[in-house]
């Protein structure tokens, strides 16, 4: 929003740009004994910059209104993952990049801003800034094949980079999951109350306790609006909130996939709900590696006092589930893990992508949670072939760098596979939608070989004739306003769409 103002007159904005070189806070080197051949090393940095950025805003009043933002402090930990590490040229097969945490972010802010609602402004501007950086938070991750990489000429020319080499390369993309930490969080108990109330809120009961009517007519904090949430990086889960209670019931299990605990924690954070800003309660903090190593055979659940707090505690327990292959001879007999990234995507026409794969929602009120559908990023380019290829190409995008994992359950047979077109054509109503679904027996059975589909179109609004005339009149009066776009596409004529994807089916192991 704050970037939207600075294009749009009438405000003129000036810039002072400055950037103090980075500090390095910590940069340590993790032993993976799992995997001899990987490297995992996080580095913190602190960014301070000397930039400022000064908005006046042209009005009739005089002197001018002007906002002010500088002494912008950016702190943030970010993991590199070398895989595949070798004696012999080019010594790695590939390398993942991802953000420990959602940046901590610090600004100052001047002038009119010092009047307004600062911490409005502040805490709008931080939602914007972290609901775009979540992709790139772990477990979110960017993995980049080696082969991809422009190198130069002496390694290139001893690097085996033919079409079979990119497909085999979306293996490196793919996460690697070390397995399942499941949650089952049955009950809390000592709320504390936090929400005001009166029984001036409730006549009714005036006439069934005239005394408690009275007695309660004052405000005062009586009962809290629990719900939970229970986070590992950028992935959260919530619960339902239990209105009016202070010994709140949820019995929900969380099923969350993790590709490497080095280094991180599970969180459940206990709030109030509110109608401005949501309170928290209190929270527990475990470590990933601790859940790994004490909790792989199933245990009782047992009570656990939450932070902050003077005697609340939620009753659960914890378990570590280990993932193995699923041999392409066998059948997937229990609940287990898919894991994938996309290699390719080839359309007959431009298009700008954003891919979805879903498995069969589950009507469980709520009861479990996990992932079942997942969301790539949505492409930067347009163009009518994105695949993992040369970089220096530019026939890729940030989603063909990007792998996923969803939770399978033994009795799914197929996942289906969305691509949202986000190029809208002058002759159609809405956005285009591929849609196709592949059999998970299908991909078990391919092993290591991708798998291409062929995706059938639809739309997201229905192409009746009263909504194509109520686009073309609105066409028409941009025209003549002359606040029409630039380029206008047209459908095509036997326009098709494939997808390649690399795949991976895990089954889970439960230690006895």
């Amino acid at each position: 929003m704050f970037l939207y103002l600075l294009e749009k007159k009438p405000v003129n904005q000036k810039a002072k740009k400055g950037l103090v070189p980075p500090h390095f806070r910590r940069i340590f080197v993790h032993e993976v004994q799992q995997e001899e051949d990987s490297m995992i090393i996080d580095i913190d940095l602190g960014f301070a910059s000397e930039a400022a950025v000064k908005v006046k805003i042209e009005t009739d009043v005089i002197p001018r209104v002007t906002l002010l933002v500088d002494s912008v402090y950016v702190d943030v930990g970010i993991r590199i993952a070398l895989r595949g590490i070798s004696k012999h040229p080019p010594y790695v097969q590939g390398f993942e990049v991802t953000l420990l945490h959602q940046p901590e972010i610090h600004w100052n802010l001047g002038d009119l801003a010092r009047m307004a609602n600062i911490a409005f402004i502040d805490r709008t501007i931080r939602k914007l800034i972290n609901d775009n950086v979540k992709i790139l938070v772990i477990p979110n991750k960017l993995s980049i094949p080696i082969c991809v990489v422009p190198l130069p000429r002496e390694l290139g020319s001893i690097m085996n980079t033919d079409e079979k080499a990119y497909s085999e390369s979306g293996r490196i993309v793919i996460p690697n999951p070390e397995g399942i930490v499941r949650v089952v969080l049955e009950k809390t108990a000592n709320i504390p109350p936090m929400d005001m109330t009166s029984s001036l809120l409730y006549p009714s009961v005036l006439f069934k306790s005239p005394r408690r009517f009275f007695t309660e007519m004052f405000p005062s904090k009586k009962s809290s609006d629990p719900y939970a949430v229970v986070r590992i990086g950028s992935h959260e889960y919530r619960t339902k909130t239990v209105y009016k209670e202070l010994n709140a019931t949820f019995n929900t299990t969380f099923d969350i996939p993790v590709y490497c605990p080095l280094d991180q924690h599970l969180e459940i954070v206990i709030y109030d709900e509110d109608f401005n800003t949501d309170d928290i309660i209190g929270k527990i903090i475990e470590r990933l590696e601790d859940i790994k190593d004490n909790y792989s055979v199933e245990k009782e659940a047992k009570w656990r006092g939450l932070s902050n707090t003077n005697n609340t505690r939620a009753y659960l327990k914890y378990l570590w589930i280990s993932e193995q292959i699923v041999d392409k001879s066998s059948n997937l007999d229990s609940d287990g893990l898919l894991a994938f990234s996309c290699i390719g995507i080839y359309s007959t026409s431009l298009c700008k992508p954003k891919i979805s794969i879903k498995l069969t929602d589950m009507s469980d009120e709520g009861h479990y949670l996990t992932d079942r559908s997942w969301k790539a990023i949505m492409a930067f380019k347009e163009l009518k072939e994105f695949t993992l290829s040369n970089l220096s190409l530019g026939l890729w995008d940030l989603f063909n760098l990007q792998g996923g994992m969803l939770r399978l359950l033994k009795d799914d047979t197929t996942i289906s596979i969305e691509v949202e077109d986000s190029l809208e054509r002058e002759d159609e109503v809405g956005r285009r939608k591929w849609i196709g679904e592949v059999a998970i027996q299908h991909i078990i059975e391919r092993g290591e070989e991708p798998i291409e589909l062929q995706l059938s179109k639809t739309y997201k609004k229905k192409q009746s004739f009263v909504n194509k005339s109520v686009k073309k009149l609105s066409l028409l009066a941009k025209t003549m306003l002359g606040t029409s776009g630039g380029t206008v596409l047209q459908s095509e004529e036997e326009e098709s769409m494939k997808i390649k994807l690399q795949c991976v089916v895990y089954r889970d192991v439960i230690k006895s």
